[in-house]
């Protein structure tokens, strides 16, 4: 009898803990539901049903607020009920009902009426190019190509080139931005002589207006027009050239005088400014930190910004609605790609960001018609790992380029060959909140003998930046990256079995590669210098083992160095190579990697006017880009030279554009695994997202 108590206390407690564990799981999904994916209504089916299968109060409390949160993103009025239940129910979780009451106060100022009713709004995509509209909502005016400047008339399709880019023409720079009656067009358009001038284009002219600037001014992004279009407001760079410095300024351009007149000094870098069609207030994105995406307001009377309010995640300034009462904006902090609008009064926000739609692609601008509707131009942007097979005798491409996986678009790493050949493994990003594109938090190894694809997620946070770290392990077991793991930050070996990482004992800030032999370092020294043309460097070759140290290369006063890579036998260093404000002198140096005494610029040969290039198969001769205008068009060159010799006349290879400049090759010589950039732009109409009236 004693038994069979004994056990049935134990099926309670087992049941017990099983319901627990399940209201557990269930929250955790609807978790990954509303912040990885940002499906909201489904994470609020799962979150209700932790409600229903826990017994803890906590997790309840907490899964009843997280309803109203995914309600009030949603942008719908059954937030405000969430919120009530969660202080009504649980009256003793004093943290969750904490949060649903100040959730309730500021609901209570939030005006839904503005809003087109829920079911109302229609995503139509337009089969038209992708551009700014005018506020009429006739015209597309956009750039394309190498810098052309259109005019599109949605009505009858027609499509009418106004400025056709060229060597001789020059280029669509910044733009576009319409006056308010729809008539005119300003836009920043690039000179051959290097300028960038500031042009307006009035419908039914044969040319534009150029606002003539100081040679001094460089132009940037046009913030807007003045409500009465006698001015237009932008951001500038002044080149001091007696003080050699750079300041950046907020101003406006009187129309047609060109009259310029300061508005305040920009000590801070900002993108996608628009002005509010009252002419009262400037919102933007700050770009001075991949940490700071919030968004600022400043006065167009006084510049000091006000940021509107602190997230966790990215927010994407895009535009202001036509009354000036809303801002529209994207953001990343429980979706990638949520429309959102937030409203403005007195140059501060007034309730709480609406979610106006679910995009399934990051938004990259939008315009609002004053009808209510709203114009978006989307991007599927990233990078593909891709291979394909190249005859160096000829520089042909025997086999095209092929995505080593299918339908596979995002951030990743320079694909690394293991040392047989057979496998491919290249960084992804999982999280899309990491800080950049070069951050990853997992990585993929494709067998080519097996079309297998294996993800492992790492234990620490790889940065790929700095591809010269980047490699496989000598028995091909573990991956080297540089990355960081809580308070660490340096070169981490990966295990591909355990899935382990571990910090190797290296502390040199300078660190600049690896040897073939992980403890064979090579570091780039500074001399001192008060000024740029005094600083000098030096390459050092360092056993890490024993200590030793060897001065490999002496750079002269004011020569720079960047791009600094071993090759993969270990036997040379390639460096880009510039003296001090000298563009002429720039170009890559080949050196020995352990040479029998310091060398020097003087006695080593160069490749003049080359910044990128990549080390042929097993480190034999180097591949080099070269830009510029061929029949008026920018393209860009890829050379094979067989041999470090740079009075060779090198194999041209057919390589297309958008092929990143970091090849590997694989060790049969001729598979070469590169990235291939990626951007699929969409234009969608959004129809009564304002309530009509």
């Amino acid at each position: 009898m004693k038994a069979r108590m004994m056990i049935g206390i134990a099926l309670v407690c087992i049941i017990s803990i099983a319901g627990l564990q399940t209201g557990q799981e269930y929250f955790q999904k609807a978790l990954s539901k509303e912040r990885a994916e940002g499906n909201l209504r489904e994470a609020i089916v799962l979150y209700q049903k932790a409600i229903e299968a826990s017994k803890d109060e906590g997790l309840a409390a907490k899964a009843q607020l997280q309803i109203g949160l995914c309600y009030e993103k949603l942008g719908v009025q059954d937030a405000e009920k969430a919120f009530r239940l969660v202080v009504e129910k649980y009256p003793n979780q004093n943290a969750a009902v904490k949060q649903a009451k100040e959730r309730l106060e500021r609901l209570a100022d939030l005006a839904w009426a503005p809003l087109a009713t829920p079911g109302s709004l229609v995503l139509r995509k337009l089969d038209i190019p992708a551009g700014v509209p005018s506020p009429d909502g006739k015209h597309i005016a956009a750039g394309q190509n190498q810098g052309d400047l259109f005019l599109y008339e949605i009505a009858t399709k027609r499509k009418m080139i106004l400025k056709s880019a060229s060597l001789e023409n020059g280029n669509l720079a910044y733009g576009t931005s319409w006056s308010p009656d729809s008539r005119q067009l300003a836009y920043i358009w690039h000179t051959p002589k290097g300028r960038n001038d500031l042009q307006i284009w009035k419908l039914g002219e044969n040319e534009p207006l150029t606002l003539r600037l100081d040679d001094s001014i460089e132009p940037g992004n046009i913030a807007g027009w003045a409500l009465d279009m006698k001015s237009i407001y932008f951001q500038y760079r002044l080149h001091v050239s007696a003080e050699k410095v750079v300041k950046k300024m907020l101003a406006r351009v009187r129309i047609p005088s060109g009259v310029l007149e300061n508005i305040c000094p920009l000590d801070f870098s900002q993108y996608n400014m628009k002005l509010s069609p009252d002419g009262k207030y400037l919102a933007f994105n700050m770009d001075s930190s991949p940490q700071d995406h919030d968004i600022r307001l400043i006065s167009t009377e006084g510049c000091e910004p006000i940021v509107l309010w602190k997230h966790t995640g990215t927010d994407y300034f895009l535009n202001w609605t036509p009354d000036g009462r809303y801002i529209i904006y994207s953001g990343t902090d429980f979706s990638a790609y949520n429309l959102y609008l937030v409203r403005i009064e007195n140059g501060r926000p007034s309730g709480l960001p609406i979610s106006v739609y679910m995009f399934g692609t990051r938004v990259e601008s939008a315009e609002m018609m004053k009808n209510g509707d709203l114009y978006i131009g989307s991007s599927l942007q990233g990078r593909i790992v891709c291979t394909a097979q190249i005859d160096l005798k000829t520089g042909t491409v025997t086999r095209p380029a092929q995505p080593v996986e299918a339908a596979a678009m995002g951030w990743v790493s320079k694909p690394i060959w293991s040392p047989d050949g057979d496998a491919l493994a290249f960084f992804v990003q999982k999280n899309r909140m990491l800080t950049t594109r070069f951050h990853f938090d997992a990585v993929r190894i494709k067998s080519f003998s097996t079309g297998a694809i294996k993800e492992y997620p790492l234990d620490f946070e790889a940065d790929a930046a700095s591809p010269q770290y980047l490699r496989w392990s000598k028995d091909g077991k573990s991956l080297i990256v540089f990355g960081k793991k809580g308070n660490q930050i340096g070169l981490f070996r990966f295990d591909l079995s355990s899935r382990i990482s571990e910090k190797m004992l290296i502390s040199e800030k300078t660190l600049i590669g690896l040897g073939t032999d992980p403890g064979i370092l090579f570091i780039d020294r500074e001399s001192p210098g008060k000024k740029p043309t005094e600083i000098s460097h030096i390459l050092i070759r360092k056993d890490s083992k024993t200590g030793e140290e060897k001065s490999i290369y002496l750079g002269q006063p004011g020569e720079g160095l960047g791009n600094i890579s071993l090759s993969p036998d270990g036997s040379k260093i390639g460096m880009y190579s510039s003296e001090f404000m000298d563009r002429e002198s720039a170009g890559i140096l080949i050196i020995p990697a352990n040479p029998d005494r310091p060398l020097t610029r003087k006695e080593i040969p160069i490749f003049h006017g080359t910044m990128l290039f990549d080390w042929g198969p097993e480190g034999k001769g180097i591949i080099t880009r070269s830009a510029g205008y061929v029949d008026n068009v920018w393209k860009v060159k890829t050379f094979y030279y067989p041999s470090i010799d740079p009075t060779l006349n090198p194999i041209l290879i057919e390589l297309t554009e958008d092929i990143r400049p970091e090849l590997t090759f694989n060790v049969d010589g001729k598979t070469v695994a590169f990235i291939q950039t990626s951007n699929i732009m969409e234009f969608w109409r959004l129809e009564n997202v304002l309530a009509k009236k």
